[in-house]
């Protein structure tokens, strides 16, 4: 899609939005647009390498608006796709649990 605007008009509620983008300015950028153009009710999963306190803080800007933060962490780089990835997950379990089917389609099968 062509925008965060876009995005967010493709999606049923309620929504659950991936970010993916280089950590500090550009998630903060990220962030502060999807904290206007969500509702309450949706969920911000940040699956980069932020800094745990901006975390924090983005958890905090996005509950203001009754928006749900989960921080999901992936590691493993291009070995990951063979090897196996990790991905650190951390937020409330509420918000966690309605995304376990989305973590349990990404995690890499077993031997």
């Amino acid at each position: 899609v062509p925008s965060l605007v876009d995005l967010v008009d493709r999606l049923d509620g309620p929504r659950a939005v991936w970010v993916m983008v280089p950590a500090g300015g550009a998630t903060q950028h990220v962030i502060d647009q999807l904290a206007t153009l969500l509702k309450p009710g949706d969920l911000v999963v940040d699956g980069g390498n932020s800094r745990w306190t901006d975390d924090e803080k983005h958890a905090k800007q996005l509950h203001a608006r009754g928006i749900g933060f989960v921080d999901a962490g992936v590691s493993g780089g291009v070995w990951g796709l063979k090897n196996g990835y990790a991905l650190m997950v951390g937020g409330d379990k509420e918000h966690v649990d309605r995304l376990k089917p989305v973590f349990d389609a990404l995690k890499p099968e077993g031997p």
